[in-house]
């Protein structure tokens, strides 16, 4: 199924963030801007199946990635333990990163109020280039949608890989 791929804030920069990864290493968006290009996908939540699904495929996905200088990291609201475990799990060759207040998500404007429910993160993939810029921009209804790698990389061969 295909995601809805939201246009409103294409080619503007992408807040930036401090994060804690699975491994205790603190991710920060300038580790990576002007270096490298990268695609992040954000989690509605670590236990859902579907994402965990979708983070296997992107983790299939690694060495093409690497092929186009671009690096991938997932972005998840549960706390770093959770995601150390969820990462061994799924032997995944990319980072997980913790945001339990789901500030980040909501920089990115991914986070859904719903009438007398709390807050909930947003399943989406966004693929920025070296400088910060979004190019890509899928958030999905529900965790089920997604982008296909044929997407991505469509927007990634767009890109110098200089």
């Amino acid at each position: 199924m295909r995601a809805e791929t939201k246009t409103l804030r294409y080619l503007q920069k992408t807040p930036s963030y401090k994060l804690t990864a699975h491994d205790d290493s603190i991710v920060a968006q300038h580790h990576y801007t002007g270096h490298t290009h990268a695609i992040v996908y954000f989690l509605a939540s670590a236990a859902n199946p579907r994402c965990r699904t979708y983070c296997q495929e992107l983790g299939q996905q690694a060495a093409k990635a690497r092929a186009f200088k671009t690096v991938i990291m997932g972005i998840a609201p549960e706390p770093v333990a959770e995601l150390a475990r969820l990462h061994h799990e799924l032997a995944l060759p990319f980072p997980l990163l913790s945001d339990p207040g789901s500030a980040v998500a909501e920089r990115y404007g991914l986070l859904a109020k719903r009438w007398l429910r709390p807050a909930q993160v947003e399943p989406a993939l966004i693929v920025h280039d070296k400088y910060g810029i979004a190019y890509f921009i899928a958030v999905a209804e529900n965790a089920e949608e997604r982008p296909a790698w044929e997407e991505i990389e469509a927007v990634l061969r767009r890109f110098p890989r200089t």
